[in-house]
């Protein structure tokens, strides 16, 4: 019994993709069922997307403190391997470029692309209300926040933005708010300052990384109900917005 357990486990895991696009299919499919029929009560949608709407929650929880216990363990070992060769310098000084490259790329595209739609949003007629209004809402932000900069320079305001979240003013309030390039920098401070005890290793860095393979493990057991959440956040859609009226 064990046996087949286990057999079934590995089935499941290998065909993961394909239970995805099942349960992709099965809930276009029942929400065009339950459109059609007019079972749109608002308690019987929320019951139905209560399913995806936990397993973006789950997510979001194991996000920042993966990401902060990586960032710490990462750079401890990567300090480690610059002080022993050439190679590890090497792969600090690729480490750090490749982020800053990412950095400025990122501001150059949401410069050039996302600003200018979130400001005049294209085709937004024919988009559901609640697209538009999140549309405006963001418009909305922008604009406070060149207010609050002090500057209507986009580039400025979106580069002093950027510092802002880099460097918080509340590392909890952060977390809280899931602003991760935040968490990232105090992660990145944290494994460079920490002090290693003789044998090199350190009590903060262990916790870290026990954090972080208790993440992965949580990780592994959410994304099994992977289908089960695409089949659910897909049902809600297409029963709450006419996706023949897109576009």
């Amino acid at each position: 019994m064990a046996l087949f357990g286990k057999e079934m486990k590995e089935l499941y895991w290998k065909y993961l993709t394909l239970w995805v696009m099942t349960g992709a299919v099965v809930g276009c499919i029942l929400g065009i069922m339950f459109r059609a029929t007019g079972a749109t009560d608002p308690t019987f949608v929320d019951i139905l997307k209560t399913p995806g709407e936990l397993f973006t929650r789950g997510l979001k929880l194991m996000l920042v403190p993966f990401i902060f216990s990586s960032m710490i363990c990462s750079v401890f070992q990567l300090r480690r391997i610059v002080g022993g060769n050439q190679i590890g310098k090497t792969t600090f000084a690729f480490y750090l470029t490749t982020s800053l490259a990412a950095s400025v790329l990122a501001v150059c595209v949401s410069l050039l692309l996302i600003v200018p739609t979130i400001r005049d949003p294209i085709g937004t007629d024919g988009l559901p209300s609640t697209v538009a209004e999140n549309a405006a809402a963001a418009g909305a932000k922008i604009a406070s926040f060149q207010k609050q900069c002090g500057r209507t320079g986009e580039v400025w305001c979106k580069i002093k933005g950027t510092l802002g979240y880099l460097v918080p003013q509340n590392i909890v309030d952060a977390m809280a708010s899931s602003q991760l390039l935040g968490v990232m920098s105090f992660g990145v401070a944290v494994g460079l300052l920490v002090r290693p005890r003789e044998d090199g290793t350190s009590a903060i860095v262990d916790l870290a990384d026990e954090v972080q393979s208790v993440m992965l493990r949580m990780m592994s057991i959410l994304i099994a109900f992977t289908p089960l959440a695409v089949c659910s956040l897909l049902c809600y859609v297409v029963m709450v917005f006419n996706i023949s009226q897109v576009g």
